[in-house]
């Protein structure tokens, strides 16, 4: 396996994505396989623009490692990158129903409900509750700074988003929101 999953890598580096998904399919059916084939594998599709096969192959490592959320929440990413809002929704709530401190799904729950105006009070307590789990993350004082952006509570909103900006000021899409 380590071999296998090595020359995944190095096919994945070189942009050979044919040979990379036949490696993949054979290690995700080993009985001996690692979590990382699935999230390598979906992150291919993903390049691809192929979201429901990330999502089935992320599904399918869930299957045989369900005590690895992370899987599970890419299943999310993906599921909102394909369009299929309510699936993600549905996917975020879970991960926090299994681990009430996932501080990421709280925070891309909180965040996708911000962006589309949605729920904002909820948003606030998802996103605080990620924040009070990691205080100086910067993409999730961003995602505060949304919310009260989309109330229009504008002073309060820069608040938040200068110190975002202050931790990642790299990050395009914080510089955006300021």
């Amino acid at each position: 396996l380590p071999a296998n999953f090595q020359s995944l890598k190095i096919l994945q580096t070189q942009n050979r994505i044919g040979a990379a998904f036949k490696i993949v399919h054979k290690l995700a059916k080993s009985r001996y396989t690692i979590s990382e084939v699935f999230v390598l594998g979906a992150s291919l599709y993903a390049k691809e623009k192929n979201y429901d096969e990330a999502i089935a192959l992320l599904e399918e490592g869930f299957k045989k490692f369900p005590e690895n959320l992370q899987l599970l929440f890419l299943v999310g990413v993906y599921q909102e990158r394909a369009g299929k809002y309510g699936d993600c929704i549905a996917t975020m709530k879970k991960i926090i129903r299994a681990d009430a401190n996932n501080s990421s799904a709280l925070n891309y729950l909180g965040y996708m409900w911000a962006e589309r105006g949605l729920n904002l009070d909820i948003a606030e307590r998802l996103i605080r509750r990620a924040l009070s789990l990691k205080p100086e993350d910067g993409f999730y004082l961003d995602s505060l700074g949304w919310v009260f952006y989309q109330r229009k509570e504008y002073e309060k909103a820069l608040e938040f988003l200068l110190k975002a900006v202050g931790i990642e000021p790299d990050e395009g899409v914080i510089i955006e929101h300021v």
